[in-house]
């Protein structure tokens, strides 16, 4: 069998700053008529538009349905701009050296056989170097040793780049070209990417964002688990070509840097589009990769809240595709904001530490030995990716006590 990637250890890193709702009462944004075409009408936050919007109960009713549909979100987390300043890179170096941690190896020995870095962010970061590079150079700060890396390169695919960069790195391996260990950075600074108009406004989605990374440390194997070919990408766009050059057209009117940065899209099209893309991609993944239904799945569906969750769910049951119980929310949208990039391998850091960021026990679902995981993600275009996992039949060093014991 040929060589392809297994997961390890994971790690993760916020922004320090947390911002509740009540911190941006008051503010004053630019928001665009229905259609999204219109020029922009000025308005001002106020709790209750950020509560109505954000108002979504990721709790269960009797019937095993979501209560409310609403995004959830209640605060957002945000890089630190007095005193010690954060950079993205700060959180994507934090998120390696965390994932390296929980590998239960020798730091240095997981460092020594690491061949690959990659890294998936659409953040106005310089290019060169690369975020990977970055990565590269801070793992060697701060542990003392030179780094024999043979690749470091970013991605650029939206909210779904870590799927599709998980994928594209087990490409190398399975093709003979990598033979070592690889880690996988997913980091994005999405309210550093909110537009601004002349006037300094930002657009109304500056609520919506977080900031935050996530990585993923692998090894290669030859045995049946670990990240599995072929995964599902597909590239959706939602507006017409007329639509889109009235939309830019408007909104040069109102803001720098109109190709740059982002607005909020038609919600009613992005919603519709994400919700019929993780259906198709999850059917896709389980008939691919448990055909016979004899492993348990778990689903880390990127920002995972109420309005896209619910009616997947509903979808995913009358099609008796997926149990009630196997689509698990742990993104931390409802604490961190739509982090992007490094939201849904937050979920799966989550769910195998039984943990969240803030050491709270998951609600519910825990990812475990044998597992078919189904890493899948929604970004700006539209894009779509999609990875699956097999989880080793034994525990990884960072699952909880009682799961390292039952599966040791």
């Amino acid at each position: 069998m040929r060589r392809h990637l297994t997961p390890v250890g994971t790690g993760v890193s916020l922004g320090s700053m947390i911002v509740p709702n009540e911190f941006l009462a008051g503010l004053e944004v630019v928001d665009f008529k229905k259609g999204a075409l219109n020029p922009g009408e000025i308005s001002t936050l106020t709790v209750e538009i950020m509560q109505k919007a954000s108002g979504g109960d990721m709790s269960k009713d009797g019937k095993g349905e979501l209560k409310g549909d609403g995004i959830g979100i209640k605060s957002r987390r945000w890089l630190r701009p007095v005193g010690k300043k954060e950079e993205l890179k700060d959180l994507a170096i934090k998120a390696a050296i965390k994932a390296v941690e929980s590998t239960g190896m020798d730091p240095k020995e997981y460092l020594s056989e690491l061949k690959v870095i990659m890294s998936a962010h659409e953040s106005r970061i310089p290019k060169y170097p690369t975020l990977a590079q970055r990565v590269q150079e801070g793992l060697t700060e701060h542990y003392g040793i030179k780094l024999n890396i043979d690749y470091a390169q970013n991605t650029s695919f939206a909210c779904a780049g870590f799927p599709i960069t998980l994928l594209t790195a087990n490409a190398l391996v399975r093709a003979g070209e990598v033979n070592g260990n690889v880690l996988v950075v997913g980091a994005e600074d999405v309210k550093g990417l909110v537009r601004k108009t002349k006037e300094g406004r930002y657009d109304v989605s500056i609520y919506l964002f977080g900031v935050g990374a996530a990585a993923m440390a692998s090894k290669t194997t030859t045995e049946e688990h670990g990240a599995q070919t072929p995964g599902y990408v597909k590239s959706m766009p939602y507006m017409s070509e007329v639509e889109r050059k009235a939309r830019m057209s408007n909104s040069a009117a109102l803001y720098d840097d109109v190709d740059t940065h982002i607005t909020m899209a038609d919600g009613a099209l992005v919603k519709s589009g994400a919700i019929d893309y993780m259906r198709r991609s999850i059917i896709d993944q389980i008939k691919k990769h448990n055909p016979k239904g004899e492993r348990r799945v778990v689903v880390c569906p990127h920002q995972a809240n109420g309005r896209i969750n619910g009616p997947l769910e509903r979808d995913l049951r009358r099609e008796g595709i997926l149990r009630i119980t196997d689509l698990y929310y742990a993104s931390g949208l409802e604490d961190n904001g739509n982090i992007s990039v490094p939201a849904c391998l937050t979920g799966f850091d989550s769910m195998v530490r039984g943990q969240d960021y803030q050491r709270r026990a998951v609600r519910e679902g825990q990812i475990l030995p044998n597992d078919l995981v189904i890493i899948t993600a929604v970004g700006a275009g539209m894009s779509g990716s999609a990875a699956s996992i097999i989880m080793p039949p034994k525990a990884l060093a960072y699952m909880p006590e009682m799961v390292r014991r039952q599966y040791s």
